[in-house]
């Protein structure tokens, strides 16, 4: 829930609260399940979010990074797609590889079109 409450103060522009909260909610799945734990991924994606919005991409990179290629083998679609943009945004944040940046949207995009559906 704290993720969630992260997320949301995260796109009404109050980062710092974001910050607060996803940091409680990553703190509370690593002291309860450990560091490596699937459901620490979701609050270090919504930091890394806050980051890039912070101007600090490459700390978003060293965040999101990891959880990508942990996730890419392992998640929901709506899961990786998180990923996905987190990373997208920083690397379309530092101005350094647009082909992946646009690689890793298009699946983000598709997703929420709802003619390009199967």
């Amino acid at each position: 829930a704290r993720s969630n409450l992260g997320y949301v103060l995260f796109m009404l522009g109050r980062l710092d609260d974001a910050a607060a909260e996803a940091g409680r909610a990553l703190a509370i799945v690593v002291d309860r399940y450990g560091a490596d734990h699937p459901l620490a991924a979701y609050p270090r994606v919504v930091l890394a979010r806050i980051a890039t919005a912070r101007g600090r991409p490459d700390e978003a990179l060293a965040v999101a990074e990891p959880i990508l290629a942990a996730r890419t083998r392992e998640s929901s679609p709506d899961e990786l797609h998180a990923v996905q943009l987190a990373v997208a945004e920083a690397l379309v944040a530092l101005r350094r590889d647009p082909a992946r940046a646009r690689t890793l949207l298009v699946p983000v995009l598709r997703a929420d079109d709802p003619d390009d559906r199967a």
